[in-house]
């Protein structure tokens, strides 16, 4: 029952990023009460730290989305503090549906396709990537999070994700595996540390 004025990000990292204002205006932290906080992002400025909940309703006009995850918005200063939107609305909610730009009539039409429904999951890692040259460096922990549990630390570098090196892979094709990735599945990762390399083994989960 909250309304906004939202932009539309096909270029963003979740279903919904709210601001800052629009949420101490709505009291939303209380409302949601998130367990989760971290790095949720990377932007011209360096990192976005959001807290995570999982929203029960969208609704844009006659178009509803379910059970969806909402990054609130952590930053002191840039354009997450604007008070000119409510937030921004992701490609997690956009990929769920055909969508037709009509620019001359200044509108946006939603068409249902075999996504929709489809609930919305968060990164089941526990940890936040960077890359660092040919390889991934940890930027962040979920405090009590797979990654942190399996002994990870901010700083390391991953060099091998189950037996391939990261030299081959893509930051972002890692980053959305760990996040579709089932629940409970074991994900084997070759670390370098300052004291030394090591073999870890960390076990997706639902966080939000």
């Amino acid at each position: 029952g909250v309304a906004g004025s939202f932009g539309i990000d096909t270029g963003s990292r979740s279903a919904v990023l709210l601001y800052g204002p629009f949420i101490d205006r709505h009291h939303l932290r209380r409302k949601y009460a998130p367990r989760v906080s971290g790095i949720t992002g990377w932007g011209f400025g360096g990192p976005v730290r959001s807290q995570v909940a999982r929203a029960r309703q969208l609704r844009l006009g006659p178009v509803e989305v379910r059970d969806l995850i909402v990054r609130l918005s952590l930053q002191r200063s840039g354009a997450l503090t604007s008070s000119s939107l409510a937030g921004l609305i992701g490609p997690d909610v956009l990929d769920q549906f055909n969508l037709v730009f009509d620019y001359s009539r200044r509108h946006l039409i939603f068409e249902k396709n075999r996504r929709y429904g489809i609930p919305d999951s968060y990164d089941r890692s526990g940890m936040f990537l960077g890359q660092d040259g040919k390889y991934f460096s940890v930027l962040d922990l979920t405090p009590g999070g797979p990654a942190a549990q399996a002994g990870l630390r901010v700083g390391d570098k991953i060099l091998a994700i189950d037996g391939r090196g990261t030299d081959t892979l893509l930051l972002p094709d890692v980053r959305s595996e760990l996040r579709k990735s089932p629940a409970n599945r074991q994900i084997h990762l070759r670390v370098q540390s300052a004291d030394g390399s090591r073999r870890v083994v960390l076990t997706l989960r639902d966080l939000v």
